[in-house]
C-alpha cells in the first residue's frame, strides 16, 4: 500500500513542478512581448533613419520627446527633433544612425515605462572617406495607445574616426 502512495506523491510531485515550469515560461513570454516590441519599433526607426524616412524616423517618438544629443545639445519636443533630422538628411555626406540596443528592462513599478541602453554609432562619407562618431546611449520608453514610443534619449559620444567627426 505504501508504494501506491509513494509512486502518486512522485507523480504529483511532476505535475506541479511542471506546472511551475510552465508558468514560468508563460511569464516569460508574456515580460518577453513588450521588450521584442520595442526591439522592432528600434529596428524600424534606424531602417527609417537609413533610408531618410523622416515621418518614419518620428512615428516611433512621443509628441513631447526630450533627446540629449552626443555633443551635448537638447531637443525638446517631436517637431524640433523632426527639424534636427531634416538636417542631417540634407548633409549629403550622412548614411545614418545607427542604434543597437544591448539591454532592455521593462519597469516593474511602471509597466508602461522601459529602459533601453546600447551603443550607438553616426556614419558619414566625406571627402576623407569614411567617417563616424559613436557611443553608448541610453532611452526612456513608454506604452502609448499607438504602442512603444521613445519619451527620451541620451547619447554620448565617446569615439570617432575622420577629421569632421573628430572635431570638438
Amino acid at each position: 500500500m505504501r508504494r501506491p502512495s509513494l509512486a502518486l506523491a512522485i507523480i504529483g510531485l511532476a505535475i506541479v513542478s511542471s506546472c511551475s515550469t510552465l508558468t514560468k515560461a508563460i511569464e516569460a513570454i508574456a515580460t518577453d512581448t513588450p521588450v521584442s516590441d520595442i526591439r522592432e519599433v528600434r529596428a524600424r526607426s534606424n531602417r527609417a533613419i537609413a533610408a531618410h524616412d523622416l515621418e518614419g524616423v518620428v512615428v516611433t517618438l512621443t509628441p513631447d520627446v526630450v533627446v540629449t544629443t552626443g555633443n551635448g545639445g537638447v531637443l525638446v519636443g517631436r517637431d524640433t527633433v523632426r527639424s534636427a533630422f531634416r538636417r542631417n538628411f540634407a548633409d549629403t555626406t550622412f548614411i545614418d544612425f545607427l542604434r543597437t540596443p544591448d539591454s532592455i528592462t521593462v519597469s516593474t513599478a511602471r509597466p508602461t515605462m522601459a529602459a533601453e541602453q546600447g551603443h550607438w554609432l553616426g556614419r558619414y562619407h566625406t571627402a576623407n572617406g569614411m567617417e563616424d562618431i559613436g557611443g553608448v546611449y541610453l532611452a526612456m520608453w513608454r506604452r502609448t495607445t499607438e504602442g512603444w514610443r521613445i519619451r527620451s534619449e541620451l547619447f554620448i559620444s565617446l569615439t570617432c574616426h575622420g577629421p569632421r567627426m573628430c572635431t570638438p
